[in-house]
């Protein structure tokens, strides 16, 4: 392993005359060291350069330890050499290399490994001020090892000015057994690398702004931990934009996916910026802008592209709403949030009552945008330097790809009879063009139907037929448009 980690081990392992056993698992040879905990040399070690848990940070206890551990050396994959990791009940933590001066605030460190085998490891980092002693501990990403080697990154940005010396940790959790290689702490790191919850979805790559809600059955507690299965199966998306370029992604990256059932829209962010103290964020009375640099969103129920909600939450469940730019509009919603490390999530329950409607139908067509504020503020949708504009907000669909598909093409198919019926009574070439040219389109949406029939639908085919179903729907908007000017005029 081409690091100090490694280095450290073995310069301990000589010094404290270890107990060591050599094996051979497979092609690998390991030698394995008893625990370090109950060494005089190494609890002084500990004692003086490892840190514990609750101030003073100078307090470890014994079983505060770096082993069981395994040391191997093989040749392949990343590197020559390896560490492996046992722990019982208690975790472990394994300093990757040596102190790191921060920079200014706002610089930004990039942390990779190699991971392998079972258990949670979490890249944490140790703060210190100017008089060496500890002024904090965040947890920067939790990641878990998988059966097969896998890379791992996190970021770290310093936003304390107090902040002398930094150095990067993994802690191993408890009832792991990991091998860890080729770890790397290097000096960059542009934020894109968005934290979330083990095992959910990477966002959809496309950059569309057509979001699907999905629906849910399950009880969702809102809590802002965004830990029920629903979240993890919802579609995600990303590709925030810069606040004064919004033709360039934002630096440093967010998150969110739509779920609904019978009663309320969820709504679940994520964003990789540095971890927000909410013990700073003052509380806010209702009607007034939270405090914190929320998150908002802009719902238009209908697409009508006209009428339109504002929606805002801060990481202490800090709420402000208005429909349009009147405050004095008032709705019982949920917003709950947290933060861990490098990452802080928002968690949303509005209920489809406020909105004077029902569960909607799938295939039901709303616009939505959703913007941040502070450092890295910027929408997701471009709509320019005022957020309130709802002719350029996204779109937001209900229902699974399958259930938008049958309902869009049933609606569309009967309105489009309907209309080519009543265009082929009117003695007009021009309405006998379109009454041909929508039917065109119809039957190509019915073949398209066929091709699919059967076949999970997945996002890059939604997509396609969306596109399909918009150009057919903008045909039979004008064909109703210029019908109901040809009865006024009559």
């Amino acid at each position: 392993m081409r690091n100090s980690v490694l280095w450290l081990l073995v310069m301990c392992v000589s010094l404290c005359g270890f107990a060591q056993q050599r094996y051979h698992q497979g092609f690998e040879t390991w030698r394995e060291y008893q625990s370090y905990a109950g060494n005089a040399w190494l609890e002084r070690y500990v004692k003086e350069g490892w840190l514990g848990e609750a101030p003073p940070y100078r307090l470890p206890q014994t079983d505060f330890q770096m082993g069981p551990a395994h040391i191997m050396r093989r040749e392949g994959h990343t590197g020559q050499y390896a560490l492996g990791m046992k722990t019982a009940d208690t975790p472990t933590n394994v300093l990757l290399g040596n102190m790191r001066i921060p920079g200014k605030p706002g610089s930004r460190f990039r942390m990779t490994v190699w991971l392998r085998g079972t258990g949670t490891v979490r890249f944490r980092v140790y703060e210190y001020g100017a008089d060496n002693r500890c002024i904090g501990t965040p947890f920067v990403h939790t990641c878990q090892a998988t059966p097969d080697w896998q890379p791992h990154a996190a970021v770290f940005e310093n936003s304390r000015p107090d902040i002398a010396v930094w150095f990067p940790v993994l802690e191993v959790g408890p009832a792991a057994d990991v091998v860890i290689d080729e770890v790397t702490v290097g000096e960059g790191g542009d934020g894109q690398e968005l934290i979330m919850p083990i095992g959910a979805p990477a966002p959809v790559a496309d950059g569309e702004t057509i979001a699907v809600a999905f629906p849910t059955d399950a009880a969702m507690a809102v809590d802002g931990k965004l830990n029920e299965a629903a979240w993890q199966q919802a579609e995600w998306h990303a590709n925030f934009l810069q606040h004064r370029d919004q033709t360039r992604p934002s630096r440093v990256q967010a998150q969110f996916a739509f779920l609904y059932d019978a009663d309320h829209l969820y709504l679940g962010f994520i964003s990789a910026e540095h971890g927000l103290d909410s013990t700073a964020i003052p509380t806010t009375s209702p009607g007034q802008w939270p405090k914190g640099d929320p998150v908002e969103w802009f719902l238009d129920p209908g697409a009508t592209r006209d009428v339109y909600f504002q929606f805002a939450a801060n990481i202490i469940g800090g709420t402000y709403e208005a429909r349009m730019l009147d405050a004095r509009w008032d709705c019982a919603w949920r917003a709950t949030g947290a933060s861990e490390g490098y990452r802080w999530t928002l968690e949303v329950a509005i209920p489809f009552a406020a909105f004077n409607r029902t569960t909607p139908k799938p295939g039901e067509m709303w616009s939505m945008n959703i913007c941040r504020n502070g450092e890295h503020m910027g929408p997701w949708a471009p709509v320019g330097p005022n957020y309130h504009v709802p002719a350029g907000f996204g779109l937001l669909t209900f229902g699974r790809y399958e259930q938008w598909w049958q309902s869009v093409t049933a609606h569309q198919r009967e309105q489009a009879q309907a209309l080519v019926r009543t265009l082929q009574t009117l003695s007009d070439p021009q309405f006998t063009r379109q009454a041909a040219l929508i039917d065109r389109r119809t039957r190509d949406s019915e073949t398209v139907a066929r091709e699919i029939a059967g076949q999970a639908i997945t996002r890059e085919t939604f997509l396609a037929a969306f596109s399909q179903t918009e150009q057919l729907r903008t045909l039979l908007t004008n064909a109703e448009h210029e019908l109901r000017w040809v009865h006024a005029i009559r």
